[in-house]
């Protein structure tokens, strides 16, 4: 689990409003996905990445069948809430198209 990633993606959100031009910004819209994994997606990310940080963790994620897991519904409430008011601080005229 990366523990600061609030801070992270706020970080994010605010160097593109900054960083993009005013026509970009314009028609601008979000789309946002949260990460589903899968036993597959942990193997190969060992495999062609060894170094990297391992991101699956069952204490915060549940089945969601066929070995495919995704974060529990509290975990993604709280990121959905997050993301709906940082998006809407630093762009207030723009469109959430979706966050699943």
């Amino acid at each position: 689990m990366i523990y600061n990633w609030k801070e992270e993606y706020e970080d994010l959100i605010k160097y593109l409003q900054e960083n993009l031009s005013d026509e970009v910004k314009k028609d601008v819209f979000f789309e946002v996905i949260f990460m589903t994994y899968s036993y597959v997606h942990r193997m190969i990310n060992q495999d062609a990445f060894p170094n990297s940080i391992n991101l699956y963790n069952p204490e915060l994620m549940t089945g969601r069948g066929r070995g495919k897991y995704m974060y529990k519904n509290y975990l993604r409430k709280e990121g959905e809430e997050f993301f709906r008011k940082k998006l809407k601080k630093y762009f207030p005229k723009n469109e959430i198209i979706y966050i699943v």
